[in-house]
């Protein structure tokens, strides 16, 4: 349930979030979002329009970086 609360908040307030700065996700437009507490903290990965909210990953925050092979 966190998760779709955490997803509504982001359709709200897209701008709100930092850019993801993994290695090799520098050409992507990607922004990131953290939710929950440690140690079950989850990274949402997504970018928007004016239009609407592409998330591309919901990834555990103790996993690896991520790069443009693994959206």
């Amino acid at each position: 349930m966190r998760i779709v609360t955490a997803l509504r908040l982001l359709a709200e307030q897209a701008e709100r979030w930092p850019r993801a700065e993994d290695p090799g996700l520098e050409d992507m437009d990607l922004r990131e979002a953290t939710m929950g507490r440690r140690p079950h903290v989850y990274r949402i990965l997504y970018d928007f329009d004016a239009d609407r909210i592409i998330v591309h990953r919901i990834r555990h925050a103790a996993q690896n970086s991520i790069d443009g092979d693994d959206l």
